[in-house]
């Protein structure tokens, strides 16, 4: 429901969501949510109101979990000066979740970010921030600022000055952090094609004061894309603290169901079951808790290198050299510290109608050492007058070189398209993918069409898709059938 008012437009909605699946597990999801919008503008700024509450019940394979989330976020953005070279903008956010799984837990946070453009070339900006959340049994405070700089010289050096600190208050003890960082990014052309240099430093320090146990980390975001290694960022985690959601934090996931945990030397993989409800690719929010070593102060030093030439607007060669050291001021460390280098080379070929990429990884690291390379090659014929189509394939693998572990990923995909009438279209999709190794052995594979129209204020359209995945590690099998039928009319 919208109130049109002009100076305070504002919408109230309500939604109600009832899922069912059935299968190789079984999972009943019912939620209900309520939602406030509202907006002022002015002639300088602009201010936004959101506010909601939603309460879900699940049901997993006999395992029952309620959540309710209460969420209010207040915006504004004010133009200082006329000209609009200064702008402010504020954030004012407080949510709180109450879950069965993980207890109540508030967050709070607030922001100023003031952004001023001195002159076409030069600009600065200035930003505070705190957080805090605060659980039935952790409490974490933290305030930070920061500063950066950047300058355009002769519209081909860039230059960026960087820095900040921060300070975060926990349970058990305290944190500083300290930093700063200056980075040049050089762009020019060149006979036959263009030129890109890039190079950056940055020096940081670390104070730490806590009486050495558990730590608590809150909603740490991790993709889990089938083809990629996701571990947790931090080591000596207590598996039976991993709680996984929703990036929305609505929806809490269920261990052994819909994600597996991996233990890979001292570090935590988290990876879906294709059978559960995490997408490939989706983003969850991860909580847990992990012991932390005896605190010491440090010191780490990163710098970057990299060099790229395209020639001819068709050929891209490139390598990047990144490395991060870190070293005691103070204190014994009981854990080993960062000594990085990754080397990165590739090249890119744009000819005709195909593309071809090729890359090559190095990674030296303390925590999981490997080497990985990948081809991809995309093809796509015509033009055509009233089709289109794209073919691609890629392959790769991956040595963990601690363990000799090789995994391999081998994909293709074809979209073909046709403009069946001026006013329609004609789709078809179909994938493979393969993923082999010792910690992951699946294949993927899928099918879609769809079918799309639109009229005047009209517009709708048909989609079938079949999805098929294996797990063979764990000898799981999940097929999917989809089938959505659409309507829509433009009424303002």
């Amino acid at each position: 429901m919208s109130l049109k008012y002009r100076i305070l437009p504002t919408i109230f909605s309500y939604n109600h969501e009832k899922s069912s699946q059935k299968g190789f597990y079984t999972t009943d999801r019912e939620s209900d949510e309520f939602r406030v919008n509202t907006k002022y503008d002015q002639h300088l700024g602009t201010t936004l109101l959101d506010a909601s509450y939603k309460d879900t019940t699940q049901a997993t394979q006999g395992i029952f979990r309620n959540q309710e989330i209460k969420n209010a976020t207040l915006q504004n953005s004010s133009n200082l000066t006329k000209d609009r070279k200064v702008l402010l903008l504020s954030g004012l956010g407080f949510s709180s979740v109450d879950a069965d799984a993980t207890g109540r837990t508030d967050y709070t946070r607030y922001s100023e970010n003031l952004q001023w453009r001195h002159r076409e070339n030069l600009s600065t900006d200035y930003s505070f921030r705190y957080d805090k959340n605060a659980s039935d049994v952790f409490t974490t405070e933290t305030k930070s600022l920061s500063f950066h700089l950047q300058h355009l010289l002769y519209e081909t050096l860039l230059t960026s000055i960087d820095t900040g600190a921060s300070s975060s208050k926990f349970t058990g003890g305290n944190t500083s952090q300290y930093n700063s960082g200056v980075s040049f990014n050089y762009n020019r052309e060149v006979p036959k094609g263009r030129l890109n240099i890039n190079i950056g430093y940055n020096y940081g320090i670390v104070n730490q004061d806590f009486v050495p146990g558990y730590i608590q980390i809150f909603n740490e975001s991790v993709f889990l894309d089938d083809s990629a290694l996701r571990l947790l960022a931090h080591e000596g985690v207590d598996t039976n603290s991993i709680i996984v959601s929703d990036n929305t934090g609505t929806i809490t996931y269920i261990k052994d169901i819909d994600y597996r945990i991996i233990e890979i030397g001292y570090q935590i993989r988290i990876s879906r079951i294709i059978t559960g409800n995490i997408l490939n690719g989706q983003e969850v929010l991860v909580n847990y808790r992990y012991i932390s070593s005896s605190p010491f102060d440090s010191a780490t030093f990163n710098q970057s290198y990299g060099v790229s030439l395209n020639l001819w607007s068709a050929w891209r060669l490139y390598y990047k050299y990144s490395n991060s050291r870190q070293k005691v001021l103070s204190g014994t460390p009981t854990q080993r510290l960062t000594d990085d280098a990754i080397h990165t080379a590739g090249t890119e070929l744009d000819w005709k109608w195909s593309r071809t990429t090729f890359e090559f990884e190095d990674r030296e690291t303390t925590t999981t050492p490997s080497q990985k390379w990948s081809i991809k090659e995309t093809v796509t014929p015509g033009p055509f007058q009233k089709a289109s189509m794209k073919i691609s394939g890629h392959y790769g693998e991956t040595k963990f070189k601690e363990t000799g572990n090789l995994e391999s990923v081998f994909g293709i995909v074809e979209e073909v398209q046709f403009i069946t009438t001026p006013w329609s279209r004609l789709r078809f999709e179909g994938s493979l993918e393969k993923i082999s190794g010792r910690l992951r052995n699946t294949i993927d594979s899928g099918f879609m069409t769809v079918f799309e129209w639109k009229y005047r204020i009209w517009s709708g359209g048909i989609r079938y898709k079949f999805l098929h995945q294996e797990d063979r590690e764990v000898q799981q099998t999940n097929k999917n059938h989809y089938f959505i039928c659409e309507i829509k009319r433009i009424l303002f």
